[in-house]
């Protein structure tokens, strides 16, 4: 108990000097019985509900692209731009980082794109359309990968899907001493975010994520804020004999190659490394708690349900003392009980005199009288008691 009061859980030190390894079999991943999963597997490429209102040809799986302006700030790794694209048929949006506009920059984004892609077996795309502004080399990469390039009109950038979809506040939720030139690094979870939160336009059920890559395990791929501070463990072989149990750093993403394990930025190093063991710090997000007044109404419903589930039971003195108990919480939960207060329409005059007791009879209470040796002695309730002389006093 006094441990808890001179170490918050939650606070720097805790962790520093008491950090242990993540226990193994936590919210395990294997699948006991895989008919008692609830909800169905989404499959990826699996169409449903394949009906519109208006014709269009369903040989057609479109993409688009579009390159972000220049971030204001460069990079570690020398990123300058962001190129976005679009999968219709999925909904989905994916993103590259890029170090210059140039024309090999910006093929190589479309390809590293493209083999994403194509590498779930879900979607190839075999109609591009890009902004006018499109390179040639980067046109003839298009078509190397069997699609047909459509260009948008000069300055008519409503029909190109991916001007709408450019990420801007990546970075508006991290942490204000978060380093800014390792926003490229954050691009590959928000991808994932946003694309676990938008439907798929071909198959409504499911997300744009779950159509391209199947279902996704938070349980595997726990998530975490971007940007935010964090705690992570360092290992005994790693450490000095009085070293500290955990370091700076901040949460990057989730590893997708490695069985939850966290891609964090250290402080004192300012290089990147791999924990499976981390302690998030953000503060804005609260964690539920159950309060004080929260465990008593919780405790008064369960009395109270008790009483009325018991309440015909056939001994007397349970029910009388049952009804003791209700009687008392019925009381107690009335907030505001009418005091009775004097009645102010009644005047007493105090010149007026207290009347004396009296009695109903007025005759006046029995007398001893003590007879002469010759008369009897004669009692009577209401006449003079005599006294025989051998009683005298």
């Amino acid at each position: 108990m006094v441990s808890h009061l001179l170490y918050f859980p939650e606070s720097d030190e805790t962790q520093k000097g008491h950090m242990r390894q993540t226990r193994q079999g936590v919210r395990s991943t294997k699948v006991v019985d895989e008919d008692a999963m609830l909800g169905v597997q989404p499959t990826p490429a699996v169409k449903h509900k394949d009906v519109y209102l208006r014709v269009f040809d369903a040989t057609k799986k479109t993409m688009y692209s579009n390159q972000t302006r220049r971030f204001p700030i460069t990079s570690a790794r020398g990123n300058k731009y962001i190129m976005v694209a679009v999968e219709l048929d999925g909904n989905f949006i994916d993103a590259e980082p890029l170090k210059s506009g140039k024309s090999k920059d910006l093929t190589e984004a479309y390809q590293s794109i493209f083999r994403r892609w194509k590498s779930t077996g879900a979607v190839l795309p075999n109609w591009h359309i890009l902004d006018n502004e499109a390179p040639e080399e980067l046109k003839q990469a298009i078509r190397e990968n069997k699609c047909r390039v459509e260009l948008t009109p000069a300055d008519i950038h409503r029909r190109n899907i991916a001007e709408r979809a450019i990420l801007i506040s990546v970075l508006a939720g991290v942490a204000d001493s978060f380093p800014i030139n390792q926003w490229d690094e954050l691009l590959p979870q928000s991808v994932l975010t946003l694309n676990l939160l938008r439907q798929s336009n071909v198959a409504p059920n499911i997300s744009a994520w779950a159509y391209h890559h199947g279902s996704f395990d938070y349980n595997r791929m726990p998530l975490a804020p971007m940007g935010c501070e964090v705690l992570f463990h360092i290992k005994p072989s790693r450490r000095k004999t009085f070293g500290e149990h955990s370091g700076d750093g901040y949460y990057l993403r989730t590893s997708d190659e490695h069985y939850r394990t966290h891609l964090v930025f250290v402080k004192k190093t300012r290089a990147k490394r791999l924990a499976d063991t981390v302690f998030f710090k953000h503060k804005y997000i609260t964690q539920p708690t159950v309060t004080t007044a929260d465990a008593i109404v919780n405790a008064y419903r369960k009395v109270a349900q008790a009483i009325n589930g018991i309440q015909h039971s056939k001994e007397d003195a349970q029910m009388e003392a049952l009804e003791r108990i209700k009687q008392i919480f019925d009381t107690s939960s009335n907030q505001h009980a009418e005091v009775p207060r004097v009645d102010q329409t009644k005047q007493i005059d105090l010149t007026e005199p207290v009347p004396r007791v009296t009695c109903e009879d007025e005759s006046p209470p029995s007398r001893l009288v003590v007879a002469s040796p010759k008369e009897p002695v004669v009692a009577s309730p209401r006449s003079p008691v005599v006294v025989s002389p051998e009683k005298q006093i």
